[in-house]
């Protein structure tokens, strides 16, 4: 598993997020992860990030230790209240 920086600049108002670190087994499955962690609904119902996994940045910054992973992929994020 690795480790990416998810980021977007689209979606950049009050109550929303701009940034994740989470964990994934490769880019398109970490541009898949919501930085709230919610698996339940798609990216496109989310008005708190953007709707379309071609408008997320996602930067490779590590591997993780498979040991420690925990169940939540989300590391931290970054959310911008109003």
């Amino acid at each position: 598993m690795n480790i990416y920086r998810i980021s977007q600049e689209i979606n950049n108002d009050y109550e929303t997020y701009d940034s994740a670190v989470v964990i994934a087994a490769n880019e398109l499955e970490a541009k898949n992860i919501r930085p709230d962690g919610d698996p339940l609904k798609p990216a496109s119902l989310y008005d708190a990030w953007v709707g379309d996994v071609d408008q997320v940045k996602c930067e490779l910054i590590g591997v993780a230790d498979e040991k420690r992973i925990i169940n939540d992929r989300v590391v931290v994020a970054s959310f911008n209240a109003g």
